[in-house]
């Protein structure tokens, strides 16, 4: 290293300017950011004209994230110097490193005008577009580039870009066609999930599987396909398939709450409680979502009829006024038959509760019951629109008129 810095100041006391703007070219694009700096400030003094060491200048600033001194010497490159296009395309990443979208486009729409034919140009604006979700602006542009016969720009594939962007506006069918192109090309971690949760948007599963299990076997690792996989596989009543992968994404990662969840109702819709209660205990453990599993604990209880159980388990929620906690203690106290607290849940829960189907039916008969007949006949009536086919619920109104 000594010896380095003695070449370095060696060739900076007599070498001529061709060659030490060589060097620093050299030791730049190796990551050597103090001693290339060094050399492009001597020659900046030498020849203050010579923009392009400013660039280089700014670069390593930007680099060693001195963001304002980098914009500090962009700026001074002029618009008739032959650096001045690059310093605009730079200056619009800084900008966005510095969370200025509107003054980053500014500089692509200056750079746009300067050199209109540019597809670099063209796929900095189609980035700064999708960074922003304004993807009715980098759409046109990445299909643009597409068109023009470019598949890949700075290692990033527009097929993938294309498809993300129309993903995200909903537009699944004409995402999967762009996304399996990018397939083709590579087969990466991150389109094969993508690929598979357009097909899930689809439905269809098989698809999805297909892809998901084979993202599993060449990447455990990724823990984001655990819980696609198993709930796809769910769905097709793949039963035990989808407690196996549920389990090995726990292994995974022991922290994943919605597997646990998963788990719980999975053992639930084949009617069994037990296994369902035990995975919502360890859901409990964990305290993102710890309200989530105890409501959903209580739930089990309530299909028990351990009405006490459910109560102690849903007071352990200190100041909780989460609406389903509210309902699910009108609930219990309905079960235990201490109406007067049943209604004072119920009363708590329907605020947020009064578009939820199954919430407006039942609180609906609870009041029949207590005799208060006008509420109950409008909360059943606005039930009723939500399922116009329940002709228990309606045949009880047409008794009323």
């Amino acid at each position: 290293m000594v010896e380095a810095n003695l070449q370095l100041e060696k060739a900076l006391k007599k070498d001529a300017e061709p060659v030490l703007a060589e060097l620093g070219e050299q030791l730049f694009e190796q990551g050597f950011l103090a001693e290339s700096s060094q050399i492009f400030k001597q020659l900046r003094q030498q020849n203050p004209n010579e923009y392009g060491y400013t660039l280089y200048l700014a670069e390593i600033a930007i680099e060693n994230e001195q963001l304002e001194e980098a914009s500090l010497l962009l700026e001074e490159i002029p618009e008739n110097h032959g650096t001045y296009l690059e310093s605009l395309l730079i200056s619009a990443d800084l900008y966005m490193e510095l969370a200025l979208p509107e003054v980053s486009e500014r500089k692509l729409k200056k750079a746009k005008q300067l050199a209109p034919s540019e597809p670099i140009i063209d796929f900095a604006l189609g980035e700064l577009y999708s960074a922003t979700e304004q993807f009715h602006h980098s759409i046109p542009i990445y299909e643009h580039l597409l068109d023009q016969g470019y598949e890949t720009i700075a290692e990033v594939n527009l097929f993938e870009r294309l498809g993300d962007g129309l993903s995200f506006i909903g537009e699944y069918e004409e995402a999967v066609y762009y996304l399996e192109q990018a397939l083709k090309d590579k087969r990466t971690d991150e389109r094969l999930f993508r690929l598979a949760v357009l097909y899930l948007q689809l439905n269809e599963r098989e698809k999805a599987i297909a892809l998901l299990q084979e993202l599993r076997a060449l990447n455990p690792l990724f823990d984001q396909v655990y819980l696609p996989l198993a709930s796809a596989l769910l769905d097709e009543d793949q039963f035990e398939e989808g407690i196996q992968i549920i389990n090995e994404g726990i292994k995974e990662n022991p922290y994943a709450i919605d597997l646990y969840h998963l788990a719980s109702d999975a053992y639930y819709r084949v009617h069994d409680l037990g296994r369902a209660e035990e995975y919502l205990r360890q859901g409990m453990g964990f305290e993102e979502d710890r309200e989530l599993s105890i409501i959903k604990l209580s739930g089990l209880m309530l299909q028990d009829e351990r009405y006490e159980e459910a109560i102690d388990t849903l007071n352990t929620l200190d100041n909780s006024v989460h609406p389903y906690v509210f309902w699910n203690l009108a609930q219990s106290y309905y079960g235990l038959e201490d109406y007067a607290k049943a209604a004072d849940y119920y009363q708590k829960a329907e605020p947020s509760l009064a578009h939820e189907p199954d919430f407006l039916r039942e609180y609906g008969l609870f009041l029949r019951e207590e005799g208060q007949r006008e509420k109950a006949s409008h909360l059943l009536t606005h039930y009723l629109q939500h399922v116009p086919d329940d002709a228990e619920i309606a045949q009880l109104l047409s008794e009323n008129d």
